[in-house]
């Protein structure tokens, strides 16, 4: 029998406070988040296609169907700007409602925005997030209500795991609107990944991790994860290599470990992925990673040594890249991602939590710091 989803219980029933009513258009100008002056940032391909997309809609080489299905979810997409609203909304439009068992809606097909200066040690505060109905693909929310109108700059996260064919801003009629700060540096970093690096399972798209760091260290960031998918082929990195960028790259990550299954095919692949980024772009600064520990390897400790093998192939890599004279290569130990109690850092023995996303940010920020924006 079909579910009455008016029907169902509603906290805000109950709770007045939950209750969210939707922004009144006569009292506020809408904008799309690629109109001037605000900053659309991780859609490498939007100038040219014209669509909120990861990946080239119309590549020279055919993807996988996964990663070409996966491009079109929004992982990373920013939109940046100062004005002196004192509230802000959003109306987006998707192309799916909320349908992941082990995702948050607001992870999945939200928004979530923040308000401060970005690369000032936390001064970026969340601000708020919609709230989403039950099986709708469609939202017009507030983010955020009754600030003080004074400038700042709000920077909103687009969903991690859904398409979204709309996104508008919405401030009061008549307030000002400015371009944000410059990013410390103009190139991107691009991130190339598995579901954890698309955002499985951050409750909200703020907590993902190339988030966090975007706004900590004050830098683009280029988020190509793709769940279950990154298989290092060579026809992706050769659309990322000829990625239309105004600026040459900040920062190069690989994080391919945890799909690349078959250790014999994980030794053969990235060498080769490498390989095509390091003749594009053969002194931007590379970093390779490997998986964090996952949950069953307290079951079964065989699974700790099979870790272990391909942590050490990647680490080697990277250290016979070094001898060989490409000195700005470098590599990170997923092991250290989530502290001694790493268990507790997923929602399904794999994927992680805010805690996970927030640990890992915390391992990562000083080492990207150090190579992405100390090095000269």
């Amino acid at each position: 029998m079909p579910v009455d989803y008016e029907k169902v219980f509603r906290v805000e029933r109950y709770d007045p406070k939950a209750r969210h009513p939707e922004p009144a258009d006569e009292n506020l100008q809408w904008l799309d988040a690629h109109a001037a002056p605000l900053r659309l940032s991780g859609f490498a391909w939007f100038a040219q296609d014209r669509l909120y997309r990861r990946m080239p809609k119309h590549p020279t080489e055919t993807f996988s169907a996964d990663v070409d299905g996966l491009a079109d979810c929004t992982a990373g997409g920013q939109v940046a700007f100062r004005t002196d609203s004192p509230c802000l909304a959003v109306r987006v439009k998707l192309n799916g409602p909320p349908d992941a068992w082990n995702m948050a809606p607001i992870g999945q097909c939200g928004v979530d925005g923040y308000v401060g200066e970005p690369g000032t040690p936390r001064r970026m505060r969340y601000a708020g997030s919609p709230r989403l109905e039950a099986r709708k693909d469609a939202y017009c929310a507030w983010l955020y209500e009754c600030l003080p109108a004074a400038m700042r700059t709000v920077t909103p996260n687009f969903p991690l795991y859904r398409g979204v064919e709309r996104f508008e801003i919405g401030v009061d009629r008549g307030a000002r609107l400015q371009a944000p700060p410059p990013f410390a540096k103009p190139g991107p970093v691009i991130v190339y990944g598995t579901s954890i690096t698309q955002g499985a399972s951050a409750s909200r798209p703020g907590m993902l991790f190339t988030n966090i760091l975007s706004r900590r260290l004050n830098l683009e960031f280029v988020n190509l994860g793709f769940s279950g998918s990154a298989l290092c082929e060579p026809e992706v990195a050769r659309a990322i290599v000829a990625m239309p960028l105004a600026h040459e790259p900040s920062g190069l990550v690989m994080d391919c470990d945890s799909n690349i299954r078959d250790t014999k095919v994980l030794m053969q692949r990235p060498p080769a992925f490498l390989k095509i980024l390091r003749e594009r772009w053969p002194l931007v600064p590379l970093l390779v990673t490997s998986k964090p520990p996952f949950m069953t390897e307290t079951l079964h400790p065989e699974i700790v040594a099979y870790r272990l093998e391909r942590r050490d192939f990647l680490r080697n890599l990277v250290a016979d890249l070094r001898a060989a004279g490409d000195t700005n290569v470098y590599f990170q130990d997923g092991s250290d991602y989530y502290g001694e109690d790493w268990d507790e850092c997923t929602i399904d023995q794999r994927h992680a939590t805010d805690l996970g996303f927030y640990r890992m940010a915390a391992v990562l920020e000083p080492l990207m710091e150090r190579i992405f924006l100390q090095a000269t």
